[in-house]
């Protein structure tokens, strides 16, 4: 198994410091982005305005993350500065079973108001002999260190001096409320996060404010997901929500909903504005927002609160740092998105890869094909997984565009190069790029292809550049470069094709472009040859230039897939129109024909010891053979007297086969060496090579050719002598 290199070491990053968004909430009118003011001050004109008689309940209900504690800062704010009103912020977190949470309560009360002046630290005394005998003075457990203890002792004090009498606790209470009834400024009770309870604890909260609700010139305000705590109060029969918000309902006095962000302000200016200071933080600069172009409806649907969007830019910042330069910007956006708010899909991204990179098959066998059939389930069944799944179907089709077969509409995919060059995760190597955070040591990361690249516009610094790279990792280079010449200097393109035609020798041996095969690398040459060619405009000019190409080639297997690439055959110039690269057979029926020759003369004039080594030394043989056989048989017949020259023939067509139980087996092909050499030739080089060959010396494939073209050998030596 190929090792891998983290994509996050590669030499040419520069660290940056991380930017992220906190999600603190907004605690003053002036930071609020989304026009909540108004309803935190509606929210305060009720805290002023209630009923003194009794408590008063207002509730703030939205999703998490929606802003309620936004809006409960802004009214607090609002009421302390303008009316005086007193501010007790009650953390219900931090207790076990109702009674200690009852405690707490009256804790904070008492820890609040005994630090001010006159009545109201009358007020924090009643409210002590009252929880005193509520709950016990053991029952205060310190909340917040010095403060909750201040209150603790208070309380025990309070306690002990009330010893000499015994009010009923009715006493107590009508004490308390009397005094409260005297207040001159109110009492505000801010409990928050409500929702993000247990569901006993959701119980013990509302039970504590329906117990207590009713003291005067108090007003509790209440945020928390009325959806989500009207189920838990409703129980577990049928009718939960019912229940649940009948139960509310005779507890809250008034309820308001927190209202969702307009899709075009959440996404369009804060998601943007955060995103876009993620990107400038991890590349030091701006992507001028074509993400948000691209993705902008999808997102819309999907980002819902401002809490969204800041998760979703924390996650986008850690994707850059991870993904730079080897993923573009706007898939990361997009799939950081499905990370943070699409948890399920995102991780089932994998298992889609089939779909999402599409093969054509409802082009070739119609939406009806069974294949098909299976990939749509297998969608529905991720997207039924979904929070959303219509807006992320169209994230999708945004990022896979090869997929459109099974996902639908999209965006137009571009030429794969673009693609490529763009590290677009529609290419597969940058998708799983993205998924492994990695780069495997076959592979070339986008920056050593961008460093090769740059140097199109001197051959010389091109081919030392490219010096560097071998093997797999030359063969990824390769593919990595065509994306990036578009527009390369015409009187460079000879000298650029010839260094990689040159390079094609370092690639390994079974990706070779000189090879008469359909593989991808031949494809890849073809093409990378051909774009280059057509950055010169001029038609006459680019065939002489393809001249000059094929004449400067390395060997001859070169020329051969040069003049196959660009010439023109028989049957060819008849419907050029249906040729899909007929503008690049820029050699006509002529000069290809006067290109074969000279190939001709050279094969039958070589050393056979060099011809054996050419890449294409086979297709070479029979392409002379075609032309002229008798000629070629003798002269091929005499250069197998070069042992070299004749192993290479049974290397050649002896064949390799994978058998069940995946045992290997060898298969020669006699009819293939007397087409080349002649039926009589071709027994008596085999039985000439009997008498100084080692087989031992042989490669398994060499060898295994040799013992078997023996074999034919003196079976047609018989045969002769019979005749």
């Amino acid at each position: 198994m190929a090792v891998r290199k983290q994509i996050s070491s590669a030499p040419s990053r520069v660290a940056r410091p991380t930017v992220l968004a906190g999600d603190t909430p907004v605690l003053r009118p002036d930071q609020d982005e989304f026009g909540r003011e108004p309803l935190a001050r509606r929210v305060a004109a009720e805290v002023r305005s209630a009923p003194v008689d009794g408590g008063f309940v207002i509730a703030l209900n939205g999703p998490w993350g929606s802003g309620k504690t936004s809006i409960a800062n802004m009214a607090t704010q609002f009421v302390e500065a303008e009316d005086g009103v007193i501010v007790v912020p009650f953390s219900p977190w931090m207790f076990s079973g109702h009674d200690d949470l009852v405690a707490r309560f009256f804790a904070e009360l008492t820890a609040t108001l005994g630090k001010r002046p006159g009545k109201l630290r009358e007020v924090a005394e009643h409210i002590s002999r009252y929880a005193g005998a509520v709950a016990g003075v053991a029952r205060f457990i310190p909340l917040a260190g010095e403060t909750a203890g201040t209150a603790l002792d208070a309380a025990g004090k309070l306690a002990s001096a009330a010893a000499g009498s015994t009010p009923t606790l009715d006493d107590l209470y009508d004490r308390l409320a009397d005094a409260l009834r005297q207040l001159d400024p109110r009492i505000l009770v801010f409990i928050d996060d409500i929702d993000r309870l247990t569901d006993q604890e959701i119980r013990d909260v509302v039970r504590l404010v329906k117990s207590v609700g009713d003291l005067p010139s108090i007003v509790y305000l209440l945020a928390f997901d009325r959806t989500h705590v009207e189920a838990v109060l409703g129980g577990s029969a049928g009718d939960a929500r019912d229940r649940g918000r009948a139960y509310l309902e005779k507890i809250v006095q008034v309820r308001h909903d927190v209202p969702p962000p307009r899709a075009a302000l959440l996404v369009s200016i804060y998601l943007r504005d955060l995103v876009q200071r993620a990107i400038a933080g991890c590349t030091g600069g701006q992507d001028g927002g074509e993400w948000l172009n691209r993705l902008g409806p999808a997102l819309s649907d999907l980002v819902r609160t401002p809490r969204d969007a800041k998760r979703v830019a924390n996650a986008v910042s850690a994707g850059l740092e991870l993904h730079q330069g080897e993923v573009a910007v706007v898939d990361i956006v997009g799939l950081e998105a499905l990370r943070v708010l699409e948890p399920e899909v995102h991780a089932r991204l994998a298992d889609l890869a089939g779909i999402l990179f599409g093969d054509g098959l409802s082009a070739l066998n119609g939406d009806d094909d069974p294949a098909i059939e299976e990939r749509r389930r297998r969608l529905e069944d991720v997207l039924a997984h979904a929070r959303a799944p219509v807006a992320v179907r169209k994230l999708l089709q945004q990022l896979f565009p090869s997929g459109s077969d099974i996902l639908g509409g999209g965006r137009r995919e571009g030429a794969r190069h673009v693609e490529d060059r763009e590290n677009r995760v529609s290419v597969p190597r940058i998708f799983w790029r993205y998924v492994y955070s990695t780069i495997p040591e076959t592979e070339v990361s986008s920056a050593e292809a961008e460093h090769v690249a740059k140097a199109f516009d001197d051959p010389d610094e091109f081919s030392r550049r490219l010096e560097g790279y071998a093997g797999r990792r030359l063969e990824d280079m390769i593919t990595r470069l065509g994306g990036y010449w578009e527009g390369c200097d015409p009187a460079v393109v000879v000298s650029i094709g010839t260094v990689l035609m040159r390079a094609a020798s370092r690639l390994p041996a079974d990706a070779s472009p000189f090879r008469m095969t359909l593989d991808p690398v031949v494809w890849q040459y073809e093409w990378l040859l051909g774009s280059l060619l057509s950055c010169e405009p001029d038609r006459e000019r680019r065939i002489e230039k393809t001249k000059e190409l094929i004449t400067n080639t390395p060997n001859v297997s070169a020329r051969l897939r040069l003049i196959a690439w660009f010439g023109t055959f028989p049957g060819q110039e008849e419907a050029p129109e249906r040729e899909p690269l007929a503008e690049r057979r820029l050699l006509d029926a002529v000069e290809t024909e006067r290109q074969m020759a000279r190939l001709q003369v050279y094969v039958l004039d070589a050393q056979p010891d060099k011809l054996a080594l050419e890449v294409a030394a086979i297709e070479l043989l029979r392409t002379v053979l075609l032309r002229d056989k008798s000629r070629a048989q003798r002269r091929f017949a005499k250069m197998a007297a070069e042992p070299s020259f004749l192993l290479m023939l049974l290397r050649r067509f002896t064949t390799r086969i994978l058998m069940p139980g995946r045992e290997v087996a060898y298969e020669f092909e006699w009819a293939d060496l007397t087409a080349t050499l002649g039926e009589a030739r071709a027994r008596e080089r085999v039985l000439a090579l009997h008498r100084i060959i080692d087989v031992a010396s042989l490669d398994d494939l060499a060898a295994q050719g040799y013992l078997q073209a023996l074999a034919s050998a003196r079976r047609a030596q018989s045969q002769a002598q019979i005749a």
